[in-house]
């Protein structure tokens, strides 16, 4: 037998490892059916079964959809943001005039400022700025009214009048040799004080001003005498401003109207 075995060696050593190769080569052939297999049959498979989705309410989707469909119309309703009152019951009725005219609604007093600047000879061509108005008046004698006299309408009237004109010069001094010109200048409006202005000097005042509302313009207006505005496709200027009035004339037809100063409620 040990001599068969010395004889057939090699023989015995290709033969076993043959068998080792066929039975790898099956067990290979054998795994690679296996999955194939599996494979074809996955799609085929039932799924394991979840939880069971839960149903919607589709209301407010919808209800979205037909809001955007039909979307909300803005209106100009007569009845105020704030004002509450059952449906059908009719607005409060404003006691603001519907014309097409200015509505006077308040009269305030508001600082503004003048500047008495310069004149010539002993007492001709005043020259003064109205400054909350940005505007400078060439007035040339006492007696004359403070307007342009380059406007052929009254628009540009401030209704004050030059009253008086005092030529004054302070002491002599070092820096002033001959004295510091401190001319006065009297002007007054109707109905008020006088003002004495001081040459070179600010002066602060009080003047009224009309709060006025206008069909064509969503917010109050506030207007100085001397003044114009637009209301209406009208242009009006004002001629003079009271506690209880406001004085305006239609600047294309001439046509001067009082405006009342609106009841309070």
């Amino acid at each position: 037998m040990k001599e068969l075995l010395k004889r057939h060696y090699e023989k015995i050593v290709l033969a076993s490892v043959l068998l080792i190769l066929i039975a790898s080569a099956g067990f290979l052939s054998f795994k690679v059916g296996s999955l194939s297999a599996e494979i074809q049959e996955a799609p085929r498979r039932p799924k394991p079964k979840g939880k069971v989705a839960e149903s919607l309410d589709l209301g407010y989707y919808s209800n979205a959809l037909v809001a955007i469909n039909q979307p909300f119309l803005w209106t100009n309703s007569p009845v105020h943001i704030f004002e509450t009152r059952r449906p059908g019951t009719p607005a409060m009725e404003s006691n603001i005039d519907t014309n097409d005219l200015p509505v006077l609604v308040q009269v305030v007093h508001e600082p503004f400022k003048l500047l008495f600047m310069s004149y010539t000879g002993e007492g001709h061509n005043f020259q003064l700025n109205f400054l909350s108005r940005a505007k400078t008046f060439m007035v040339p004698d006492v007696g004359q009214e403070i307007a342009d006299l380059y406007f052929k309408g009254s628009g540009l009237k401030t209704g004050y009048v030059i009253k008086k004109f005092t030529q004054k010069k302070s002491p002599p001094d070092a820096a002033n040799p001959l004295g510091k010109d401190e001319s006065e200048l009297t002007i007054q409006h109707q109905g008020e004080d006088p003002i004495v202005l001081v040459l070179g000097r600010v002066a602060e005042q009080r003047e009224p001003v009309a709060r006025v509302r206008c069909k064509s313009r969503p917010q109050l207006l506030a207007i100085r005498r001397g003044q114009s505005f637009d209301c209406v496709n009208t242009t009006y200027n004002v001629v003079d401003i009271t506690e209880k009035q406001m004085i305006i004339i239609d600047e294309k037809t001439g046509e001067k109207k009082e405006i009342p100063l609106l009841p309070s409620r």
